[in-house]
């Protein structure tokens, strides 16, 4: 299966971090850190996230 960064998934999507945050109703500054740090993620986030970038939440690259 092939994996992507949250932050190469939402460059290639086209959306600033500032846009994403909005979506999801977050800070920039916390989205920025789940870029770095996807997997404390919550739930309802992840999944607002993957909806907005058009990604399975399965094919985020979470390290580990």
């Amino acid at each position: 299966m092939f994996q992507i960064t949250l932050k190469d998934a939402r460059e290639l999507s086209g959306y600033t971090k500032e846009e994403v945050a909005g979506h999801c109703g977050i800070t920039e500054d916390l989205y920025r850190d789940l870029e770095d740090d996807f997997g404390k993620t919550p739930a309802r986030i992840a999944f607002a996230i993957c909806s907005l970038l058009k990604i399975s939440l399965d094919c985020i690259y979470i390290r580990g």
